[in-house]
């Protein structure tokens, strides 16, 4: 099975996530961290889809492997709401007041 491919996201809005030239090459960044949100992102589409985890496992277990970051509790949350194809990590509800749409 493969992994679902990620398009790109606009991090920009995420107060979580940084992005910055110096860091990472540009990469978006879990703020405070040099950790690429994608490779989150990834660990997690891979416990569930190559592993066959449920969301609520492959969610503890991104969790687990990734314990020294704490915005990836919040941004994991989001993951499994949206298709693997457009993730991202606006928390229009938790972050901005916004409900989801």
């Amino acid at each position: 099975m493969e992994v679902a491919k990620i398009e790109s996201v606009d991090w920009s809005a995420c107060p979580l996530i940084s992005i910055d030239k110096d860091v990472m090459h540009g990469e978006p960044v879990f703020r405070g961290t040099r950790m690429p949100v994608e490779d989150a992102i990834e660990n997690y589409y891979a416990y569930r889809e190559l592993q066959g985890m449920s969301d609520e496992d492959a969610i503890k277990a991104t969790l687990e492997s990734f314990p020294t970051i704490p915005a990836l509790k919040v941004c994991v949350l989001c993951w499994p709401m949206r298709l693997p194809t457009s993730i991202s990590c606006n928390l229009e509800h938790h972050c901005f007041g916004r409900g989801r749409s």
